[in-house]
């Protein structure tokens, strides 16, 4: 799936244990975020091969969160993204979670 020219450059960061944050600069609307978290839980929902013909299956639950709609500065996006990603995993893991403010 092909994205808008304006979130093609994107960055990846282990922050801890599992998680991971993908940082997406420049992206046109929510759509673009919710298209590339889509296609990051399909890379990841792929078989993963291991010595010895062994293959893993992996899930993923992954919180989204956009600015300014969802945080003003990185850390409030963080923290939102990061509890998005723990509703996830409270609602049947292994989905796509955006921030849905109360």
């Amino acid at each position: 799936m092909a994205c808008s020219t304006a979130c093609a450059s994107r960055t990846a960061q282990r922050i801890g244990g599992d998680e991971f944050i993908v940082l997406l600069p420049s992206i046109e609307d929510v759509g673009d975020a919710l298209r590339v978290a889509e296609k990051i839980h399909r890379a990841l929902a792929q078989p993963f091969h291991v010595d010895g013909g062994s293959d893993l299956d992996i899930s993923s639950c992954i919180g989204v969160a956009v600015y300014p709609d969802n945080g003003e500065n990185e850390l409030e996006l963080m923290r939102n993204a990061d509890h998005c990603m723990y509703e996830a995993k409270l609602h049947g893991r292994n989905r796509i979670q955006l921030f849905a403010a109360l």
